[in-house]
């Protein structure tokens, strides 16, 4: 089976390429490269080029699936280049999802948990409104309109809303919550979490790569949570200074104003998978590993995005 999957050299692309080349999988990557080349891709198609500036007929038609993550991720890298992340996150997303249409290709799109916004202390679920905050939650979410718009007998398109992630990977992320806090308890010995009070769902990325990979067989289609466990930040804080010896300082100041906790039961029951790597494994990993100072840009999106615009 060959798959395109795009954005393949990120955060999640680097781990979902690993654990599909060990199960044979024929990769082809495109991805414009501005976190670096990583070694992980040597065994793949590998087209370093942006794909906004591709003819994307000439990159689906003779791949079985695409698996869409190339986008700008974040709240201050989209802010950054409104214009671009618009561009990227919505358009090329439409016309993709349009060539795969066409040519009969299964395409799975990931989305975001962002798009959900404030819900306060409920638990939500797929069909609960959305309430975006952010212009990065707004395109994903034109995104996906755009998407189902698509669907029909013959093209059934998957989304996945995925919850904030976390764990190592080839190419780190040391912007994402459980992730820094794990970096700064080790480097620093003190976490500071900003209110503290805020529902967010965390995800494994090598629990979110195995749902990528069930997904290209069968055909689900529709939207789908991935959101993992529930915690508020302050829980996630403290459950890193049960793991590291650290400080916890907690201040009232609000920096983020996502407030929502998922239910990811409808994925579990469908794809027939769970979430069993936790924050407690993600110590271990990252602990282990010899990346050096968190705070180096290439482990930032918007530092990088911003060198790179």
């Amino acid at each position: 089976m060959k798959v395109l999957v795009t954005g393949g050299a990120g955060y999640l692309g680097t781990v979902l390429i690993e654990e599909l080349l060990k199960k044979g999988y024929e990769i082809r990557v495109v991805d414009n490269l501005m976190f670096g080349y990583k070694e992980i891709l040597k065994n793949t198609e590998l087209i370093s080029k942006d794909l906004t500036k591709l003819d994307l007929e000439s990159i689906v038609k003779d791949v079985d699936a695409v698996i869409h993550l190339a986008s700008i991720v974040g709240d201050l890298a989209t802010d950054l280049n409104k214009d671009y992340a618009i561009k990227l996150n919505f358009l090329t997303t439409q016309k993709l999802a349009k060539v795969c249409k066409e040519h009969e290709k299964r395409f799975i799109y990931s989305s975001t948990c962002s798009v959900y916004g404030d819900q306060k202390d409920k638990e939500i679920d797929e069909k609960s409104e959305i309430s975006p905050v952010s212009v990065y939650a707004l395109t994903k979410h034109a995104a996906e309109e755009s998407i189902l718009k698509l669907s029909d007998k013959n093209f059934k398109p998957l989304i996945f809303r995925m919850g904030t992630l976390f764990g190592l990977s080839h190419r780190m992320r040391f912007d994402l919550v459980i992730n820094l806090f794990i970096a700064k308890a080790l480097q620093e010995g003190k976490i500071t979490v900003f209110g503290g009070n805020q529902w967010r769902p965390f995800v494994h990325i090598r629990d979110a790569s195995n749902f990528y990979i069930k997904a290209l067989h069968n055909d689900y289609s529709g939207i789908f949570n991935i959101g993992g466990f529930n915690h508020k930040i302050v829980q996630v804080a403290d459950i890193i200074k049960r793991g590291i010896k650290c400080e916890v300082e907690v201040r009232k100041e609000l920096e983020d104003k996502r407030n929502y906790m998922v239910s990811s039961e409808k994925a579990i029951k469908s794809f027939g998978l769970g979430f069993n790597k936790d924050i407690k494994f993600a110590i271990s990993e990252i602990r282990k590993s010899d990346l050096g100072n968190y705070k180096n840009p290439i482990y930032h999106n918007s530092k990088i995005q911003e060198a790179y615009i």
